[in-house]
């Protein structure tokens, strides 16, 4: 689930997206809906790694002549119990991506020649904490460092590179729910709101930006005194948007909260010098309310 943070976040890719489109509803729900479906996406991915799996195991029953590994596979990865209850729920889904086989085919010939991969396996008894650890450590070094993978992603949505480690964190905390049993887990029951505040603090964010942006931007000019709107970046200019908006209508948030959290997304999706200039007009409009 998205912290306030990464809320903040959306409801910036969201107010980009909107100035493209002019379609509140529509990006508000492609913004946010993006994070639930790219972790989706990676339970996906590990599924199409045991089918990989189960492939090369199929492969050396029919070979001409079978070593004894292939005539006695090791069937420890693909009887993993986590795997097996997502593959279980996603019954429905087709698998027949050949781009995303062909990926994981790649990723599984680089996996089962790990250390971790291979130690897993020495492991004969389905152990669930040891199938919860080697998930985590696949999707996190052989899936998510996946040059491929992050190529594949920008295919797919435009919002997804930037929801890579929120949707990475999702499934940590959805797997380590998991205890000694599994039974009524459903990894494909997520939310992306821990609660009713965080929706609605969302929602209000997005929406009372829009709503007041011209006299915001007045607001700004104002204060940028040297600065013509025109001169401010897109970047800049949404992030003071958001922070002026959110100062105003979010009394119970302190003030020096709302700067250091838009100061951080500065550094991150500005230019060097934006966070000096972002955090000099918000310091002069708390001063000034």
């Amino acid at each position: 689930m998205l912290s306030r943070y990464q809320i903040r976040i959306k409801v910036f890719h969201c107010l980009f997206a909107q100035n493209i489109n002019d379609n509140i509803e529509k990006e508000w729900k492609n913004c946010f809906d993006s994070y639930t479906e790219l972790y989706k996406f990676y339970l996906k991915i590990l599924i199409y790694l045991k089918k990989r799996a189960l492939k090369e195991i199929e492969l050396g029953l029919e070979k001409k002549q079978p070593t004894q590994s292939d005539l006695s596979p090791n069937k420890t990865f693909i009887n993993n119990l986590i795997l097996t209850k997502i593959e279980n729920e996603l019954i429905n889904e087709k698998f027949n991506e050949e781009h995303v086989s062909l990926i994981s085919k790649n990723i599984f010939s680089k996996l089962k020649k790990k250390k971790y991969y291979i130690k897993y396996l020495e492991n004969r008894e389905n152990e669930i904490e040891l199938d919860k650890k080697l998930l985590i450590k696949i999707l996190k070094e052989d899936v998510l460092l996946n040059n491929n993978i992050i190529d594949l992603f920008e295919e797919k949505s435009i919002y997804w590179n930037d929801d890579i480690s929120s949707a990475y964190n999702l499934f940590v905390s959805k797997i380590l729910e998991t205890k000694s049993s599994i039974k009524n887990l459903r990894f494909t029951k997520v939310n992306t709101f821990k609660n009713t505040d965080d929706k609605n603090f969302a929602k209000k964010l997005y929406t009372k930006t829009i709503k007041n942006k011209q006299k915001t931007n007045a607001t700004i000019i104002k204060l940028a005194e040297n600065w013509d709107i025109e001169r401010i970046s897109n970047s800049d200019l949404a992030i003071l948007q958001l922070a002026i908006t959110e100062i105003s209508e979010f009394k119970d948030i302190p003030n020096k909260v709302t700067i250091n959290e838009y100061i951080k997304m500065s550094k991150e999706y500005c230019s060097k010098k934006s966070y000096e200039f972002i955090n000099g007009i918000l310091d002069s409009h708390i001063k000034k309310i």
